[in-house]
C-alpha cells in the first residue's frame, strides 16, 4: 500500500490566494483600505503571514501603498493604455510561439473550448452568465500563454492581466460585444489551426487593440 501525504500550502499562501481571489472578483473593491491589523482579526492569525500575504500581492500590483496607507489597486486610463501596450507586445508572441509548438493535444483542447462558447453564445446570451463566458476567453488566453512553453512570458502576462480582470469582466455584461469578442477568437484560432504565425500574431494585436479601444470607450 502506497501512502501519499499532502501538504497543505504555507498559512500565508493560504491568506494571499484568498484577498487576492476577492480582489479579483470584486469582492473587495478597487481603492478599498486594506488595514493588516482587521485582516489579522478577522481570519483569527498572527500579523506574520498577513504581512508575507500581502508583500506578495504588493509585489503583483494588487495592493498600492499611499503614504504609509495599503489600498486596493485601482485601474486608470493611462494604466490601461501602458498594460495593453506590454500585453499587445506580450501575447502576439506568445501566439506564435503556441503554434511553433502545436500538436494534436493543443488542437484538441481549443476545438473543445469553441465548441463550448458557441453553445454559449447560440444558446445562452444572457447577462447573468457573463461569468462563465469570461472564463472561457480567460481560458483561450491561458492556453495560448501555456503553449508558448515561455514562463517568464506567461507570469509577466498574467500580472498584467489581473490588473484589469475585474474591471474588464464588468464589461462583458454587453451581449453584443461578447459576440464580438467570440469572433475575434475564432479568427485568431483558425490561424492557428492554419499555422499561419504571421495571420495569428497580426489578429490578436488587433483584437487586443480593440479590447483597450472598448474599454476606454466605457470607462
Amino acid at each position: 500500500m502506497t501512502i501519499q501525504i499532502v501538504q497543505a500550502p504555507p498559512l500565508y499562501l493560504q491568506i494571499y490566494e484568498a484577498i487576492r481571489e476577492d480582489i479579483l472578483t470584486g469582492a473587495i473593491e478597487a481603492d478599498e483600505q486594506i488595514v493588516e491589523a482587521q485582516l489579522a482579526k478577522k481570519l483569527n492569525v498572527s500579523r506574520g503571514p498577513i504581512r508575507e500575504a500581502v508583500g506578495k500581492l504588493e509585489l503583483e500590483g494588487l495592493l498600492l501603498r499611499k503614504n504609509g496607507t495599503l489600498f486596493v489597486y485601482k485601474t486608470s486610463k493611462e494604466d490601461l493604455k501602458q498594460i495593453y501596450q506590454c500585453r499587445i507586445a506580450l501575447e502576439s508572441l506568445a501566439v506564435k510561439l503556441l503554434i511553433s509548438n502545436l500538436n494534436e493535444e493543443i488542437h484538441q483542447e481549443l476545438q473543445e473550448l469553441f465548441l463550448q462558447k458557441e453553445r454559449f453564445i447560440n444558446e445562452l446570451g444572457n447577462p447573468d452568465e457573463s461569468d462563465d463566458f469570461n472564463r472561457m476567453c480567460t481560458a483561450f488566453h491561458d492556453i495560448i500563454l501555456n503553449e508558448s512553453k515561455n514562463e517568464r512570458l506567461y507570469q509577466q502576462t498574467n500580472q498584467l492581466r489581473n490588473l484589469t480582470r475585474f474591471y474588464k469582466s464588468s464589461k462583458l455584461r454587453d451581449a453584443e460585444r461578447r459576440v464580438v469578442i467570440h469572433n475575434q477568437h475564432f479568427e485568431i484560432y483558425n490561424a492557428i489551426k492554419d499555422q499561419d504565425s504571421d495571420r495569428a500574431s497580426n489578429l490578436m494585436q488587433e483584437h487586443m487593440e480593440d479590447d483597450l479601444e472598448y474599454l476606454l470607450k466605457n470607462f
